[in-house]
């Protein structure tokens, strides 16, 4: 719910699909990271203590529709 402040987000399955996100622009400069931080972070010692990864599948600022990060644990 934190992360709706920033864009419209989405689970779906174990991915997380971010629409708009204002943190990722056309021209290339990706902000995946610094979702995916937020993430590992906060979620990583409540749900997989042994590691959580967060990484990017794709990406608005590569020409993606949207942004979308795989979970894995």
């Amino acid at each position: 719910p934190a992360l709706h402040a920033f864009a419209e987000i989405e689970l779906q399955g174990r991915q997380l699909h971010i629409r708009h996100s204002p943190l990722c622009a056309e021209d290339g400069r990706s902000g995946c990271g610094f979702f995916g931080g937020l993430l590992e972070g906060l979620l990583g010692p409540a749900v997989a203590p042994a590691g959580l990864s967060i990484f990017p599948v794709c990406c608005r600022s590569c020409g993606a529709g949207e942004c979308v990060l795989a979970v894995s644990d």
